[in-house]
């Protein structure tokens, strides 16, 4: 139960490179979902998303 605690995070140069620009890659997705999102009054949304907090 408690193999979590194991778990030895990949801090190299190229993983924290490959992180930093994942949300200029995916910037153009979420424009082009927005242009073609039709939005009306009341619309319900789930915004499902990671977060980096340190």
């Amino acid at each position: 139960m408690t193999d979590y605690l194991k778990y030895k995070f990949n801090d190299s140069e190229n993983f924290v490179n490959t992180f930093d620009e994942l949300p200029l890659w995916s910037a153009t997705f979420r424009l082009l979902m927005l242009k073609h999102l039709k939005l009306k009054p009341y619309f319900k949304v789930v915004d499902i998303g990671g977060v980096n907090i340190e």
